[in-house]
């Protein structure tokens, strides 16, 4: 432990530690701390430009994409209701049968229309046949029209959905057995 002396013992000049050192020099003077924070700054900049780009790229939507419809898939399976999935240009909603009639779903907090991934070009096959989409997938009522189901026996029909961007496709491929897959390929 220190023991600080006053100057009677050491001819008046400051107060010293039992070492003999003068009590200011145990600090850090103010060149040394401004050389830290420097040195700190550049690191936190590394990290910082390191770090990957806040966008989602095509597969990682398209991974979304198809834990979603994994998700509506054992959703009917669980509840035993039918739960559609309705296709336009725009996006895509889940829907589900109630009282003989389709009502807006929103499963796991999702919103009741989901955007497809921007700027990608939608191919939908249904069944194999190439299928275009609406521009709006409604009834003149008003009521949402689904375009697949997935059966609470865990049933849907083969639909296949290819998102095309420039660089890359992406295709989530959804078999009638309720099996659902994704491929991808990269374009030149």
């Amino acid at each position: 432990m220190p023991m600080w002396v006053t100057g009677k013992h050491n001819n008046g000049s400051c107060n010293q530690n039992a070492l003999g050192k003068n009590w200011y020099d145990a600090g850090f003077t103010l060149i040394e701390l401004l050389v830290v924070i420097v040195i700190i700054g550049l690191m936190a900049s590394v990290v910082a430009l390191n770090l990957p780009p806040n966008s989602k790229s095509l597969s990682d939507e398209t991974d979304i994409i198809a834990a979603r419809f994994q998700l509506a898939a054992q959703e009917a399976i669980l509840t035993g209701s039918v739960i559609g999935l309705s296709f336009d240009q725009d996006g895509y909603a889940f829907i589900r049968r109630i009282n003989q009639q389709w009502a807006p779903y929103a499963p796991a907090g999702l919103s009741d229309k989901l955007q497809w991934p921007d700027s990608s070009k939608l191919n939908f096959r249904y069944e194999g046949e190439k299928v275009a989409l609406p521009r709006r997938n409604v009834t003149s009522e008003g009521q949402i029209i689904p375009s697949v189901f997935f059966l609470p026996s865990g049933e849907t029909q083969n639909f296949n959905l290819t998102f095309s961007s420039p660089r890359s496709e992406q295709t989530i491929l959804v078999q009638a057995n309720g099996h659902i897959s994704r491929a991808s390929g990269a374009k030149f």
